[in-house]
Formats: structure tokens, C-alpha cells, sequence
């Protein structure tokens, strides 16, 4: 992990600058991403722009050639384009390790491409170059026959969908459908023959224009004829006036009398038509007691109006009732026609599926199932199945079992289970979910099922399979058809008609008092009272009197509410205001004109109006608001010109271009940030509200000073800072301080970098003081640099070298030589007899303990040194004073002035250590008695440091590569996990992750070997396994998100997955301010930037209320629930489905939206990984509910 921002990347540090408004701090790989990017933008950028330039081409040509299609040539570019694009997309891997894919091919594509166009520009003159005429003239009249065949097949296509909207009779059906798919494979077969001309003929300069257009205009007539006899075939039966209900009945009657639902249908009509009767004569009845009521009410005095009052309001409830159910009765009556048409299909395709099963009992016509399992194939997804080389193998044998066991139970217990029905009679028939005729029709397709599936051909098994549950759910449609629409709600009463016009009367009053009116306020409050009368009234049945109670009170206060006039909308200083910017915005655009090269917005043109969508021919004159200049011409009027843009390609930015040489002095990046404050201004002015005078003004002064500073200085001031910048970019990238860093460099560079991004914003006079203040600290520093920290760090470099040779036991003859590392080596080879002899002597009791215990220590480091003699050098003899030397050298190589300081008094405080040890032991062989002993005990204590230290640094290896073979093991592993999950975006996201995570790991190991900093790479390690760890998580819960066939799949299957990884989201931007961006924070850094960091952590914090998924899982259990059931509703699931969307694209606009997601979507220190996951999630979860409902289902 970064210490510190110096170690941030520019990703990084650009975050940093965009959201904490801080400096940029050079990353060590900014020479590397400017190299690559360089590099990067001279291999794509020219492809770009000869796409554009190919694209103008076509549109020339179009302009001047008749026979040119542009149509097809622009596709023909949109197909390189892709393929451009795809390139990118495929070399993601190669990009992050700054290689530069190959785009030879592309390129020798579009050169080639481009020379094909400019010789067709060159044929109406180039006599020369007939071949080419001829071919073009061919593949032009070919292009016209298959625009034909193509625009045939869209208007039959659309006379195809409205005759199949048309009500017809089943045997009308059959012969539409079969003249459809005749017409639908004689027009591909007509696009097959044309093509194959095309490839055999168009280069063929053998054969004459004219023969080749004789065969085209052959083939298109055998098209014409054959598609027209089909065309007049379906064109017959829309003619057909629509079948009445005698006819439909007279079917139903001759053919399928016998089906139960006919014989319910005949007895639910018989039924309704007696009740109708009842229900009529009792409505006029009641009716005909409401009137008597009403008479008796006008003669009653008072106290027995009141008591009449509830008698009347319970009739007329009961009258209501009544007519409900004779509306619904109507309505049911209604839908015979339709209905019965319906049973009348469907026990045509009963019919016919029973003469299928037989034949298949028999072992014959098997054909109609082959097709069938084409169409179940075609564009099918099946979990984990992508790879089989015959539609056999997509199943088992066990697994079809399986499913025709299962079915086959489903289908017995519907046979024995009543339909829920409301009868009308006591002998109206029951119905069974399946009749005797239908199981015994399934059960025969499954036995053949089963055969299939025995005998090897599980697909057809699959399909049969399929065609069982697709009659079951027709069967059940059918039966559902009985049941009574549900009876239509009550007219409102007259209360609550008023009740509503009182509210949307408050409502209007409540925006009159937001723009200032205050008496609105007063009719609110009387509005509200009228509300609270009315409810009295209808709880006293006062209306049931007079149903026109308060209507006289609703209209006086619509009427008073009608004639109240908002307060003006801007006073007399608001207008003064908007006055004087729309001058200031008016200077600056006329001033930018001159500069910046424009055109007079012509009557072509179209402003852009965002939103809203245009054609391509519409697209090529769109102007973009931004590149607006509104100015004022000679006569004083108004004209609106256009920025002449330069164009860049994909991921670059438009740039306007200077009007002259001259006009080049003043930055366009000024003239732009002018032109964008002129269009805030004219924001401001068109919605200024009041209160916004003081807004106004100061941005309008503010922008004033500004140009009139840049019109007066900018000349001579912008160049002059372009000099000191170009100086100090000298200093600082190639002077001493590019190198050596004095205290407070990295304070003044954030500085001077945050200066460079900003300047242009800035009044030049401001500008140019703080950037001769700039130049003078740089100066400073680069003196510092220079002249003390240079030095002193090669002078300490000097002595890093000379105490590393004392250490190591190099031979140096130097007067000043500490050779303590030579000396150890030898003390190591004595003998401990002969090293320790005469020690003792004298020696008191606590001396000789420690005699006895150096004497053991020496035994056992020289027996570890021994033991180890190919793994550890004479280096590692020398104590802990290597570890502290080579700690400091690290110091000493940041080449920071306090660093240096830091390592040269390590280094003198190591030397006098040295020193001090060395002048004792250097009469060692000379010593006897109590200073012998006193000698050994402190040189032995010595060696056991040393061994101790070279053990723990062998150690600290042995599990450094422990962790790195553990680590490189488990990536590989969760790799192949990954892999075994099918090819989806979220696993397509955590393989990028996995790849990351190995290349840190090689990136970490790497360093590591070469400055053996075990500690620092085992800090590492456990950073990569903490992210290994959240990898290997999201792998797991991916386990449950697995591809199924799209009508196969359950919502609430998918929303675990979006579930955790929107609360892993939510946690991950809540924390990312403390796990991220605090931690990289020094002590001197925190106060500058924490207020900013605070932030952005508060706009992260705003992540935690994105919408949750409590309404979205309930519709998602309602959803899959009814498609598991036996008799699902196809209504219901477009109601619930339509809900559970609504809820998806509330989730998804916060996604898009908020403010928060897009900070943290945009944050370098994970990526936004999490987003990504969700979206996808969010994806998926979007697929499984629109599939829910089955276009062909019928209800």
C-alpha cells in the first residue's frame, strides 16, 4: 500500500485534484504513462481520424453519384470502426502493462478501403479504370434488388402483425400461418440467390451489365410472383368479415359439443341469460322504491328527513350493487363472441395434438417435433452447456426421467383437481384442471418422451417435453376464460367528487404561496375547512337530499383562487442585475469573436436540444450549445455564430481554433473559460429568481475585472508566465532538485503544479505575481539542492561504502579502517580451548557464569555459522550493525535533505560503536586474567547478535517465500474457478482482478529480491491476500447467479447476488475515506487536507439511501410463485412485472445519477470495482423479470 501521495499514481493523484481540490504529486511512473501515452495516441488517433476522413468521403460521393449508396458504405465503415473498437476492448490486459497492441491489419483495412473510394470518385472521368465502373455498376443494381427484397419484407411484415391481430376461425388460422412461413422462406431464399450472383458474377468482367442485371431482375420477378400469391393468400383472410357468433357457436355445436368447456360455457350463458332477467326486473323495482322514497322525503318534515336520510343512502347502495352485477353479467355477455372463438382454437389444437400422439404411439410423423426443437434451440441459453456437438447432448438420459417423472405426477393431480370457479347454478357442470381426453393426449406424448430419451435422442425428449407443458398451460387458458370479469368499482358519490376538486384547488393555491402570494395562504386555510364540511355532510347522508350540497362553496373558491396574481417575479434591483450581466455576456462574446475563428448559425442548422434524439442526416448539422457565441452585428442586432471546432477522435476533446497568428498569444483555455462564465451568466439570467440580485452581481463583476484585466495585460503577461513556467519545468525536471530534495520541495512543487492547472482561471496581474513568487522559491531550492543537499549526500555515500567494507571484512589499509567484520571472521575460526584459555583466572564467581555462558554462546554460533556456510556470508558476522547501515542507506537514497541529515548521524553513531568495539578487542590475543574475561563476555554477546540477526533475516526470507508460493498458488486456483463460471460480465471483471493481484504479486517478489526487504513485502502479501480473500467472496456468490435458458429463470434467484453486492457497495464507499485516504496522510498533510477529505466522505456517506430492494424481492416472490403454480395468470405477472421494473429503473437512475456513485465510481483506490459488480448484477436481475412473462402466453 502507498505510504504517502508521493507514491500515488496519476490516476490517483488527477482524483485527488478533481474532489480535494489539493496539489499533484509525481508519481514515479509519470515518465513511463506520458511515454505510453504518446505512443498510444500515435497508433489509435490516425485511425480515427482516417475514419473520419472516410466517413466525409462517403457523404462527398453520395452527394455527387446517384448510383453510390451511402447506406451501405457507411456500414461497411461501421464495420471497421467496430472492429477498432473491439481491438481496444480485447487488449485490456496489454494496455494496464503499457504494451501497444497491434492495429496493422485495421489500418492496411482502411487504406485499402479508402483507395477503393477515391478510385469510385474518380470513375465518372477515369476512362481508364472501366473494370472498376463495371463492377460498381453491378454491385449498385444489386444492392437496389436486395433494398427492394428488404423493404418487401418489412411492409409484409407489418401486414403479417395486423393480420394476425385479426380474430379468424381455426381452419383460417392454419392456412394464415402456412402461407407466412412459404412467404418467409421464399424471401430468404431470394437473398441467397442474389448473394450467391453477387459472389460469381460482380468481378466477373466477362459478363456485361446488362446480364447481370437480366439475372437479378429475373430472380427478384420469381420473388415478386411467388411472395404475391402467398401475400394474396393471407390478404383473403383479412378480407374475410369476421366470424359471427352463429358461426362460431355452429362449430362448437358439429365439432367439440362434447368438450367440457363447451358444455360449462353453454350452461354458465343459459345461466346469466335467467339471472339477467332477475337482476333487470329487480333493479326497476328498487329504482321504482328509491323514487317513492324520494316523494315521501319532500313531504316529511324535518326529524323524519333525517331518519329517511339513512334509508335512502342504503338503498341507493343496494341499487348500486345491483348494477354492479349487471354490468358484470354484461360484460361477460360481451365477451362470448371472443370467447368461444377461443374454446373453438383451443379444441382445434386439442384435436390436433391428440392425432400427434397417436402417430407418435405408432412411430410415425415426427417431423413437426423437429422443427419444433429447432425454434426451442434458436437463440437458447442453457446453464453450462455452451460447447455440444448434437442438440442430444444438452441432457441426460437420467435428467429427462427426471423431468417426465415429475410432469407426469403434475399432470395426474390437475386431472383429479376441480376448477375454482364460482358456479351460477347448482348443476352447472364441474370441470377438472385437465379433462380424461387431454391427460391421456399428454400421458401418450410423454410415454414417447420417454422413448425418445431410451433410445439415445434426448433433444426430442426435451421437446416433446416442452410441447406438454405448452398444451398443459393452454388447456388451463382455456378454463380460465369461464370465470366473470370481476365487477367494475362504483361511480364516486358526490362527496368524494368534491373532496377531489378541493385538493387539486389546495394544491394550486399551495404554488401560488411558493411564488409569494400570501393570500393563498388564507384560502388554504378555508379550503381545508371545506374539506372538513364536506366529510360532515356525507357522514350525515346530507347529499343524499341535495346532491349539489357545496358545490356553490368549491366554485367560489376555485373562482377567488382563479383570480389571484402571483406577486412579480423580479424586482426593480433583480432586473437591473440581469440587465447588466446579459451587457457583460454580450462584451465577452463579441471580444471571444474576434479571437476565436466562428460562422453565422444558418436557417440549417439546429441547435442541439439535449434529450432529444435526430437522424443521421440531422445529426451532421447539429450545433452543441457550448460552442455558441451570441453577439450583436453591425446594425446592432443579435446573431448567433458557431465555434469552428477541431474534432477529435473517440475519448479526445473538441477544441475551438484561434481566428489568426495573433490572436494565438491569449490561451484558448482562457478564451473557453470565458466563453463558459458568459454562458453561466446567461444561466443566472434565465433563472434568476428573487434573491438572486447579489448572485448575480458579484459573478457578473467578478467576470467583468476578469476580461477587462485579460484585454489590458493578457498580451504581455500570458507569455511572460509561459517563460517562467517553461524555467521552472527546467529546474525542476533537470536541475539539481530533479534529483535532491531540500526540505519543503514537495509543499512548493504541489504548489507550483496546482498554479499550472489553474492560472488560466485567474486575472493575469494575479497570475503573474504568484508566478514570480513561484520561480523565486524555486530558485531558492534549486540553490539548496545544489549546493548543500547534493553534496552531502555523495560525502555520506562515501561513508556507507567504506563502513559496508569494514562490516564485510574487506581488506582496506586506510588509517581510518574499522575492520570489525575481518576480525569477527577470524575470532570465528579460533578454537574455544584456545580462545578461552587463561580466562578465568582471578575471574570471581558472577565472571566465571558469565565466562561459562559466552563460552556456550561461542560454541553455538560457531557451530550455526558452520552449519550455514552456504547460506550465510562473512556479512553476516558483523552484528546488527549491517541491519542498522543498510536501514540508513535506504534514508541516505531518498536523497531528501532531512533524510541525509538523519543518515549521516546513524552512520557516525554506527562508526563510534565500531570503533569503541574494535580499540577493546584489538589486544585481544594479549589479554590474561579479569580483562580477558571481559573481553570474551562482550565479544561473545556480540556474535550471538549477529547470529540472531542473521537467523531472523533467514527466517523472515524462508517465510517471505513461503507466502509468495501460497499466494501464487491461490490466485492460480481462484482463476480457474472463475473460469468454470461461463463467460459473463461479472466474471469476466473478477479475472481482471485475479490478473492484477498475480502482477502485484511478480511486481512485489521482484523488488524484493533485489533489496531484500522481507518485512515490507510481507506487508504486501497480506494486502494482496486481503483483497485475494474479497476476490475469492464475489467468486463465491457468483455461484449462485448461474445462466439459464431466459423463460427458465426466477428472479429471486438473481437478487442474492445484486443484494450483497450492493451492501458490499454501500460499505465499501462508507469506509473508503478512512481505509483509503486518511491512512496516506503524514501529520502535516492531515490538517491541510482532512477539512476536504470530510467532504467527500459525507458525499460517500449519501451511498448508504440508495434504494433497497424490500418492494423489488416481494414482486420478485409473487413473480416466480405464479409461474411455479398450476394455473398462472399471465395478467398478473404483467402488473407485477411492470412494478418490479419501476423498481429497477429507480435503482438504476440513483446509479447513474447520484452525485455519490459517481465520486466513488470514479475513485482510483479500488476503481469502483464494486459498481461494476452491481451493474452487472442489476443486469441480470433486469433479464430475469422481463422474461417472466412469455410474449406467445395467452391468460
Amino acid at each position: 500500500m502507498p505510504k504517502n501521495f508521493a507514491d500515488l499514481n496519476e490516476t490517483q493523484q488527477k482524483f485527488l485534484k478533481k474532489y480535494l481540490r489539493g496539489f499533484s504529486i509525481k508519481g514515479s511512473d509519470r515518465e513511463k504513462n506520458k511515454t505510453f501515452n504518446a505512443d498510444f495516441d500515435a497508433a489509435v488517433t490516425p485511425l480515427y481520424k482516417q475514419i473520419n476522413r472516410i466517413e466525409k468521403t462517403i457523404g462527398e460521393i453520395a452527394e455527387t453519384d446517384e448510383r453510390f449508396s451511402e447506406e451501405v458504405n457507411l456500414n461497411r465503415l461501421d464495420t471497421h470502426r467496430e472492429a477498432l473498437k473491439t481491438r481496444l476492448n480485447d487488449s485490456a490486459k496489454m494496455l494496464k502493462k503499457r504494451e501497444i497492441p497491434d492495429f496493422a491489419d485495421i489500418g492496411d483495412a482502411l487504406q485499402t478501403f479508402e483507395d477503393v473510394l477515391e478510385q469510385r470518385r474518380q470513375q465518372g472521368t477515369d476512362r481508364q479504370d472501366a473494370a472498376a465502373l463495371l463492377q460498381s455498376e453491378k454491385e449498385a443494381h444489386a444492392e437496389e434488388v436486395l433494398l427492394a427484397l428488404q423493404e418487401n419484407g418489412v411492409l409484409t411484415a407489418r401486414m403479417f402483425k395486423d393480420a394476425r391481430a385479426i380474430k379468424s376461425l381455426p381452419e383460417d388460422v392454419r392456412i394464415r400461418e402456412t402461407a407466412m412461413s412459404v412467404y418467409e422462406t421464399t424471401l430468404a431464399s431470394a437473398k441467397t440467390d442474389i448473394g450467391a450472383l453477387i459472389a460469381a458474377q460482380v468481378e466477373d468482367t466477362s459478363i456485361e451489365l446488362a446480364a447481370f442485371q437480366s439475372a437479378c431482375s429475373a430472380r427478384k420477378e420469381t420473388f415478386d410472383r411467388d411472395a404475391a400469391a402467398q401475400i394474396a393468400v393471407v390478404e383473403g383472410i383479412i378480407n374475410k368479415p369476421a366470424p359471427s357468433l352463429e358461426e362460431i357457436q355452429s362449430l362448437l355445436a358439429d365439432n367439440y359439443s362434447g368438450l367440457d368447456t363447451v358444455q360449462t360455457e353453454a350452461a354458465r350463458m343459459a345461466a346469466i341469460a335467467a339471472e339477467h332477467d332477475k337482476v333487470t326486473a329487480a333493479l326497476a323495482a328498487q329504482t321504482d322504491k328509491l323514487d317513492v322514497l324520494t316523494e315521501k322525503m319532500r313531504a316529511a318534515s324535518p326529524a323524519e328527513q333525517k331518519k329517511l336520510r339513512g334509508e335512502k343512502a342504503a338503498l341507493t347502495a343496494h341499487i348500486n350493487q345491483i348494477g354492479m352485477r349487471a354490468a358484470q353479467l354484461a360484460a361477460f355477455t360481451a365477451e362470448q363472441p371472443e370467447r368461444e372463438r377461443f374454446l373453438l382454437i383451443a379444441g382445434s389444437e386439442a384435436e390436433e395434438a391428440a392425432r400427434r400422439a397417436d402417430a407418435l404411439e405408432n412411430g410415425s410423423d415426427q417431423a413437426w417435433l423437429d422443427v419444433k426443437l429447432a425454434h426451442l434451440l434458436e437463440g437458447a441459453t442453457f446453464a453450462d452447456r455452451e460447447d455440444y456437438d448434437a442438440p442430444s447432448e444438452l441432457f441426460s438420459a437420467d435428467e429427462m426421467t427426471q423431468k417426465i417423472a415429475a410432469t407426469r405426477v403434475v399432470l395426474s393431480a390437475a386431472a383429479a383437481r376441480d376448477v375454482i370457479i364460482p358456479r351460477l347454478t347448482e348443476d352447472e357442470p364441474r370441470m377438472k384442471e385437465l379433462s380424461g381426453e387431454e391427460l391421456a393426449t399428454l400421458e401418450k406424448m410423454l410415454n414417447a418422451a420417454q422413448e425418445f430419451s431410451d433410445a439415445g435422442r434426448t433433444d426430442l425428449a426435451f421437446a416433446l417435453h416442452e410441447e406438454v407443458l405448452a398444451l398443459r398451460r393452454e388447456f388451463t387458458a382455456a378454463r380460465n376464460m369461464l370465470k366473470l370479469p370481476p365487477a367494475a368499482p362504483p361511480p364516486p358519490s358526490p362527496a368524494q367528487k368534491l373532496l377531489d376538486q378541493i385538493k387539486i384547488i389546495i394544491g394550486d393555491l399551495g404554488d401560488l404561496w411558493g411564488q409569494g402570494c400570501e393570500a393563498a395562504q388564507d384560502l388554504i386555510a378555508e379550503g381545508n375547512a371545506l374539506i372538513a364540511a364536506v366529510k360532515t355532510s356525507d357522514e350525515a347522508h346530507a347529499f343524499t337530499d341535495d346532491p349539489g350540497l357545496h358545490e356553490d362553496q368549491v366554485k367560489s373558491l376555485r373562482d377567488r383562487m382563479e383570480a389571484l396574481d402571483p406577486p412579480p417575479a423580479e424586482s426593480a434591483e433583480l432586473t437591473r442585475a440581469k440587465e447588466i450581466a446579459t451587457s457583460n455576456a454580450e462584451i465577452i462574446d463579441g471580444w471571444l469573436d474576434k479571437l476565436i475563428k466562428t460562422e453565422k448559425i444558418s436557417d440549417k442548422d439546429i441547435i442541439e436540444v439535449p434529450g432529444q434524439t435526430y437522424s443521421k442526416s440531422e445529426r451532421k448539422r447539429l450545433v452543441h450549445p457550448d460552442e455558441i457565441l451570441t453577439v450583436r452585428n453591425g446594425a446592432g442586432e443579435i446573431e448567433k455564430h458557431r465555434m469552428v471546432m477541431t474534432r477529435k477522435g473517440k475519448g479526445g476533446e473538441d477544441s475551438a481554433k484561434h481566428s489568426s497568428s495573433a490572436g494565438k498569444v491569449t490561451p484558448m483555455e482562457v478564451l473557453q473559460g470565458l466563453h463558459t462564465r458568459s454562458e453561466t451568466l446567461r444561466m443566472m439570467i434565465a433563472s434568476g429568481t428573487p434573491g438572486s440580485e447579489e448572485a448575480i452581481k458579484d459573478y457578473s463583476n467578478a467576470t467583468k475585472d476578469l476580461i477587462e484585466d485579460v484585454q489590458k495585460n493578457g498580451l504581455r503577461i500570458y507569455p511572460a508566465i509561459k517563460e517562467i513556467l517553461k524555467a521552472c519545468d527546467k529546474v525542476l525536471t533537470k536541475g539539481s532538485m530533479a534529483e535532491f530534495l531540500p526540505e519543503n520541495v514537495g509543499d512548493v512543487k504541489n504548489r507550483y503544479q496546482a498554479f499550472k492547472d489553474s492560472y488560466l482561471d485567474k486575472k493575469p496581474t494575479d497570475a503573474e505575481i504568484d508566478a514570480i513568487a513561484l520561480k523565486a522559491e524555486i530558485d531558492a531550492l534549486e540553490e539548496l539542492a545544489d549546493k548543500t543537499v547534493k553534496p552531502a549526500y555523495h560525502a555520506q555515500r562515501t561513508v556507507y561504502g567504506k563502513i559496508i567494507k569494514d562490516l564485510k571484512g574487506a581488506k582496506d589499509k586506510s588509517a581510518d579502517a574499522i575492520a570489525v567484520g575481518k576480525m569477527m571472521e577470524k575470532v570465528l575460526k579460533s578454537e574455544v580451548g584456545e580462545l578461552f584459555a587463561g580466562s578465568s583466572d582471578g575471574a570471581d564467581d558472577e565472571t566465571s557464569k558469565k565466562l561459562v555462558q559466552a563460552r556456550e554462546r561461542f560454541v553455538a554460533v560457531k557451530k550455526f555459522y558452520t552449519s550455514n556456510a552456504k547460506i550465510l556470508s562473512s556479512r553476516e558476522m558483523s552484528g546488527p550493525w549491517l541491519t542498522r547501515t543498510e536501514t540508513a542507506y535506504k534514508k541516505l537514497s531518498s536523497k531528501v535533505g532531512t533524510n541525509i541529515t538523519e543518515a549521516a548521524e546513524e552512520f557516525q553513531t554506527i562508526k563510534d560503536e565500531m570503533r569503541a568495539f574494535f580499540d577493546q578487542m584489538s589486544d585481544l590475543e594479549s589479554a590474561s586474567g579479569p580483562d580477558q574475561a571481559t573481553k570474551l563476555i562482550e565479544l561473545c554477546n556480540m556474535l550471538h547478535l549477529s547470529a540472531k540477526t542473521a537467523s531472523d533475516d533467514h527466517e523472515a526470507r524462508r517465510l517471505y517465500l513461503v507466502k509468495s508460493a501460497e499466494l501464487k498458488a491461490e490466485i492460480s486456483a481462484q482463476k480457474k474457478l472463475v473460469g468454470k463460471k461461463g463467460k459473463n460480465a461479472i466474471a469476466q471483471q473478477l479475472a481482471a482482478d485475479l490478473d492484477a493481484l498475480k502482477s502485484r504479486r511478480k511486481a512485489t517478489k521482484s523488488k524484493t529480491e533485489a533489496d531484500e526487504d522481507y518485512g515490507s513485502a510481507m506487508t504486501e502479501f497480506e494486502e494482496i491476500e486481503r483483497e485475494l480473500s474479497a476476490i475469492s467472496e464475489k467468486i463465491e456468490t457468483t455461484q449462485k447467479g448461474g445462466r439459464v435458458k431466459a423463460s427458465k429463470m426466477k428472479i429471486n434467484d438473481k437478487i442474492p447476488v445484486l443484494e450483497q453486492f450492493l451492501s458490499r457497495l454501500k460499505d465499501t464507499a462508507e469506509t473508503l475515506a478512512d481505509k483509503e485516504m486518511r491512512p496516506r496522510m503524514s501529520d502535516e498533510q492531515t490538517a491541510d487536507f482532512e477539512p476536504r477529505i470530510a467532504i467527500v466522505d459525507t458525499s460517500l456517506g449519501r451511498i448508504s439511501a440508495l434504494p433497497d430492494l424490500v418492494a423489488l424481492k416481494k414482486l420478485a416472490t409473487d413473480i416466480d410463485a405464479d409461474n411455479a403454480s398450476d394455473t398462472p395468470s399471465k395478467t398478473s405477472r404483467v402488473a407485477w412485472r411492470e412494478s418490479a421494473l419501476t423498481e429497477i429503473r429507480k435503482l438504476r437512475t440513483a446509479l447513474d445519477m447520484d452525485p455519490a456513485v459517481k465520486i466513488y465510481a470514479r475513485n482510483p483506490f479500488d476503481m469502483g470495482t464494486d459498481m461494476s459488480l452491481v451493474r452487472t448484477a442489476l443486469h441480470q436481475v433486469e433479464v430475469a423479470t422481463l422474461a417472466c412473462v412469455d410474449p406467445k402466453e395467452k391468460e
